[in-house]
């Protein structure tokens, strides 16, 4: 018999195992489906311009007439009126940052109360609950005087969307930096202004320093570092993490393959006639092959057409997906040799039981690895699957190949 008979063999047997198919298609269909449908509020809705929206609530602990008149009676003035010095007034940059134009391409707010806030939270019906505290104005007055620069702003965040709320911390920390450097550059001038009773000359030095741009050039910085991570909606991801782990099942499957052979006395009967057992061995390495080959394809073409997910670089999914089956083929082969030598499926029941959950986990396949504890994080390399996912994941973004050498 030759080597490619025992293949075609081989591959019949795996399309007429009804059960095996159902393992390796039917359920990870299901499954990313399901995940990529419930998930969708973790990595967030997508703006038109591609960079996922967030909504946060904008919880305002301070009072503002109360502030002022404490920003006057530390300036030995009888009033002061919020539009006096507008550009130390904390409230009015940080609103004119959540109103700019571009920053509402992707993040839009609402004032709450705190009852409300934390009720929004709990419902997952806002991103995080941003908190302006007590003294929030009065501090970005006192900066003339170098009390600090800037009041602290405090979040609330949902566990369950801190992924994705990450981008929303990047955004008001941004604002707290950009704000910082333009005080200390304020502080210089205006000490002397201030000092010398010359308040009307203020508003010119504040406009001289263009808050708003110098604020949105740094935001724009803190997009660019976080939206990598973020880009890709729940759809693409657990099409890719699933498909992955489930390519782990077809090496089980392979796994098997040699002990069922023993049992129908197959192995007995090639020996006599003159084939040796390396060549059933090559022939379920190519067997196993083919059939993660043929799941990684229906699973691309169901996601694409039904999901609607785009896979991005068409070279760097073929690539993985020629590799992933490869490294299978070769997981596949090295559990079945050993299930054979013990003579028990045991070795194969560990792997598919034990050892595929924990590809799975450090992976990624169940939720990205950046949400893992960091000692899980370094443990991802062992991860066949996790490999491939990243690799995908480069593919969606369309990166260069050249950044997948390493997986």
């Amino acid at each position: 018999m030759r080597l490619y008979d025992l293949v075609i063999k081989d591959v019949k047997n795996i399309l007429y195992d009804v059960k095996s198919l159902a393992v390796i298609l039917i359920m990870p269909i299901v499954l990313m489906s399901i995940l990529g449908m419930s998930l969708q509020g973790v990595f967030g809705e997508e703006s038109e311009s591609g960079v996922p929206m967030a909504h946060i609530g904008v919880l305002k602990a301070y009072d503002l007439d109360d502030e002022m008149a404490k920003v006057a009676g530390r300036m030995n003035l009888e009033t002061m009126e919020p539009s006096t010095l507008e550009g130390l007034n904390a409230e009015s940059n940080f609103f004119s940052l959540l109103d700019n134009e571009e920053i509402q391409n992707f993040l839009t707010y609402e004032l709450m109360s705190e009852v409300q806030g934390i009720e929004a939270l709990e419902d997952g019906e806002i991103t995080a609950l941003v908190i302006l505290p007590k003294n929030f104005i009065y501090n970005s007055y006192m900066m003339l005087e170098g009390s600090r620069l800037v009041s602290e702003i405090h979040y609330k965040i949902n566990p369950e969307n801190d992924f994705f709320a990450n981008i929303v911390l990047s955004i008001i920390d941004s604002y707290v930096d950009m704000t910082n450097h333009i005080y200390a550059q304020q502080r210089l001038t205006t000490m002397s202004l201030l000092s010398s009773g010359n308040i009307g000359a203020i508003d010119g030095v504040m406009d001289a320093f263009d808050v708003e741009a110098v604020e949105l050039s740094g935001i724009d910085l803190s997009i660019k570092a976080t939206q990598r991570d973020e880009v890709i909606n729940s759809f693409q991801y657990y099409s890719a993490a699933i498909m992955c782990m489930f390519l782990l099942y077809t090496a089980g499957i392979g796994g098997r393959a040699l002990m069922q052979e023993r049992l129908d006395k197959t192995i007995p009967r090639l020996a006599v006639g003159g084939h040796g057992l390396s060549k059933m061995v090559v022939s379920n390495f190519i067997r196993v092959m083919i059939l993660a080959t043929i799941q990684s394809g229906i699973m691309i073409v169901y996601s694409s057409i039904v999901l609607g997910v785009d896979w991005g670089d068409v070279l760097t999914i073929l690539l993985t997906i020629l590799l992933s089956s490869f490294a299978i083929a070769a997981i596949g082969m090295f559990i079945a040799v050993v299930t054979l030598i013990a003579d028990n499926y045991k070795v194969a029941n560990v792997f598919e039981f034990a050892v595929v959950y924990l590809m799975a986990l450090v992976g990624g396949s169940f939720i990205p690895v950046e949400g893992l504890p960091e000692i899980m994080q370094k443990l991802g390399f062992l991860s066949v699957n996790g490999l491939a996912l990243k690799m995908y994941i480069n593919g969606m973004y369309e990166l260069p190949l050249s950044d997948s050498v390493s997986y």
